[in-house]
């Protein structure tokens, strides 16, 4: 009886070491998709290019309205200081005015004057103009001397956060987030851009857009629509999401910026995976993280082939999509890039139940337990 029970036990034995299931092939993230960007100027042909591929709708439709609009200088807005000089009147000799909030200087002798979204040259005439009353053929000289309405503020998951001011009118979204030194670790393939546009839209209705902050964590949950339910009154969408997982998602980073825009590039997050795995818990989404190589990240599944994965949704709903652990491997079975808040459930296998019992013993109280003598 004895050694019955000690063949038994050895069979056990061989049983769980020969199926236990090794980690998944598949990696737990391949290299960042845009771990680095380089700010490198683009060709007109270059950004015609990039957007004929890029796949987003609603950054399509704003590059071709910025194409067709398009500014011959970077415009001159409030904070910014213009140095004024009228070589034959004393009153105005390197007069230097601060644009007014309200995008407006004020000088000696004409007053008041608007500044705000015209150039250099614009301006100098507007000046000319006003100096007429005085003189016959005014001088002016003028430029800017401080630039403070040129930024782009590029913030969130980033190497280095902050407001970079546009050098010229073709700068690109790629040439800004180059001078942010491109995505930093743990950061999502996903950037947020808020058009300039879009935000003088909002207020104008009397509304207030998203801040950065709402953006980064609403961009955890994917299934938060932030143009439906912050946007339903405005012309133009508050936020436009871009994929970076795909290349016709990279190409949409050509699109030409203006100042005031707003890029936001949200945290990666974390994926849950529970169940039948060697060890369930929370991990970080690195990029192209999929089903399957989350469940890798997990130690690999355990006596089980197939796996749910459930996606929360809008207002507490959630979604479940069940996948073939051993079709995703082969390729049978399109596999999901997963997202913060998903959770991967591998579930239990009736097959399985016998082999994951005495394997959970042997893992929880050592390989050298024997079965108790009856």
């Amino acid at each position: 009886m004895r050694s019955n029970l000690k063949a038994l036990t050895l069979l056990f034995g061989l049983t769980v070491i020969g199926c236990t299931p090794s980690n998944q092939s598949s990696k737990a993230g391949s290299e960042p998709v845009l771990s680095s960007m380089a700010a490198t100027k683009m060709t007109s042909a270059g950004t015609m290019s990039s957007a004929q591929e890029c796949n987003v709708a609603a950054i399509k439709k704003l590059w071709k309205e910025r194409e067709e609009s398009g500014i011959r200088d970077l415009p001159i807005g409030p904070g910014d200081v213009v140095d004024v000089t009228a070589s034959e009147i004393d009153e105005l000799q390197n007069e230097k005015a601060r644009v007014s909030p309200e995008g407006t200087i004020d000088l000696p002798l004409i007053g008041t004057v608007d500044a705000a979204g015209l150039s250099e040259n614009e301006l100098r005439e507007a000046i000319v103009k006003r100096l007429l009353v005085y003189m016959k053929q005014p001088r002016v000289e003028l430029y800017v001397e401080n630039y403070r309405s040129r930024g782009v503020d590029i913030t969130g998951a980033v190497q280095k956060p902050g407001a970079y001011d546009m050098s010229e009118t073709g700068d690109s979204m790629m040439d800004l987030m180059g001078l942010a030194g491109g995505l930093a670790s743990g950061a999502s393939q996903q950037i947020i851009l808020f058009p300039v546009t879009s935000r003088s839209s909002a207020r104008s209705l009397g509304q207030s857009p998203p801040s950065a902050g709402q953006v980064q964590s609403a961009s955890l949950r994917p299934d938060i629509d932030l143009n439906a339910e912050q946007g339903k009154n405005s012309d133009s969408p508050y936020s436009i999401a871009i994929d970076l997982t795909a290349p016709a998602g990279q190409a949409c980073l050509g699109i030409p910026m203006r100042p005031g825009d707003v890029v936001v590039v949200p945290v990666a997050g974390e994926v849950m995976v529970q169940g039948w795995v060697n060890n369930p818990g929370a991990f970080p989404i690195t990029p192209n993280m999929t089903v399957l190589s989350a469940v890798s990240a997990a130690g690999g599944a355990t006596f089980s082939w197939h796996a749910e994965l459930i996606r929360p949704g809008a207002y507490g709903s959630k979604t479940i999509t069940e996948y073939s652990l051993s079709k995703l491997e082969d390729g049978e079975q399109p596999d999901a890039l997963v997202r913060s808040g998903d959770v991967v459930l591998v579930q239990k296998s009736v097959v399985g139940a016998v082999p994951y019992a005495i394997y959970s013993i042997f893992t929880r109280f050592g390989s050298g337990l024997a079965l108790p003598v009856l």
